[in-house]
């Protein structure tokens, strides 16, 4: 059942789920639900003095239980974390109107724990993945890649206080074929170590010396050195594998060359477009290894460039190609 208005302005309105924003949830669900007429004055001010009390909670849990002032920047710090936290517990429910309802009965002190469980899950899953990232990494001498197993999870894990800074978060410098962008605070993390799995599963499939002599060609190519280059090995993989199979080379073959990449031009020059993207989408299909729905959308963001690099003549600059 939809959620439709409370109120006797003489229509009923739905809430509508594109003006929620997650990164905001509380905040932005119940001021649609206010909008629309499901909550009244008198319950936007409950909820109100109901985050105050969850704050309260937060700022006596940050000061072990003695009386204390706090600056006025310590106190957003912390509203935030309430907040943060809450969010998390509300948004995992994966239904709005349950959400409204739990802001409407529960306190938000209770909200607020039931959120920092729902924290405490999600490192747990952050952990699970670290693991499965060292047991599939790339071999490389990345160190961006390497720091983001080796040392930035771990640093993530052993500080983050999910009571009182839970809104807080890493960065990698190591970039994925999929950012998260839109994602903050340890949603980012798991989404990036998720993306980053999936990128893992599938050079997995691959002999160390093809990645290896695949990478050396990539940052050859640009003058990047081979420990700092910000470059997803990733792409560079599986773009070369997409194209070397359609070129027949068999499996684990990752070299191209700039004379592959003129082949592929000119045997491509008399199909249309739609025709084009389904071969490449047929030889995609037959190297799709790890994740296939993680490989489609990289794909999918890839396909424009492609078609208009092999309409260009240019094929060679989205690959990874060998002088010979």
């Amino acid at each position: 059942m939809s959620i439709i208005s409370s109120r006797s302005n003489g229509e009923n309105k739905k809430i509508n789920a594109k003006n929620i924003k997650y990164s905001n949830y509380v905040f932005t669900l119940t001021q649609e639900a206010y909008n629309t007429g499901y909550l009244t004055d008198v319950e936007m001010d409950i909820i109100k003095g109901k985050i105050g009390d969850a704050l309260s909670e937060c700022m006596y849990t940050y000061s072990s239980g003695e009386s204390t002032s706090f600056m006025t920047e310590t106190a957003n710090n912390l509203l935030n974390s309430v907040m943060f936290a809450i969010n998390a517990y509300l948004i995992a429910l994966g239904d709005n109107e349950e959400a409204l309802m739990e802001i409407r009965n529960e306190s938000f002190k209770t909200l607020y724990h039931k959120g920092m469980k729902q924290l405490k899950l999600i490192m747990c899953e952050i952990t699970g993945l670290l693991v499965k990232l060292r047991r599939t990494r790339i071999n490389t001498p990345n160190m961006l890649y390497n720091d983001v197993i080796d040392t930035k999870i771990m640093k993530f894990l052993k500080t983050y206080n999910f009571a009182t800074s839970a809104q807080s978060g890493e960065k990698f410098d190591y970039p994925i074929a999929i950012p998260c962008s839109k994602m903050v605070g340890i949603y980012y993390i798991k989404g990036y170590l998720m993306n980053l799995y999936s990128e893992n599963l599938y050079c997995k499939e691959y002999g160390t010396y093809e990645i290896s002599r695949l990478y050396k060609t990539l940052c050859d190519a640009h003058n990047m050195p081979y420990d700092t280059a910000k470059v997803n090995i990733y792409i560079a993989v599986y773009l070369n594998a997409v194209f070397a199979n359609y070129l027949m080379k068999g499996h684990d073959n990752l070299h191209i060359t700039y004379d592959d990449c003129i082949k592929i031009q000119k045997l491509f020059s008399t199909l249309t477009e739609t025709e084009q993207t389904e071969v490449i989408k047929s030889a995609a299909a037959r190297v799709n290894h790890g994740n296939p729905d993680y490989n489609e959308k990289v794909l999918n963001t890839w396909m424009p460039q492609l078609l208009n690099s092999i309409r260009h003549s240019t094929l060679k600059n989205c690959l990874v190609a060998a002088k010979e």
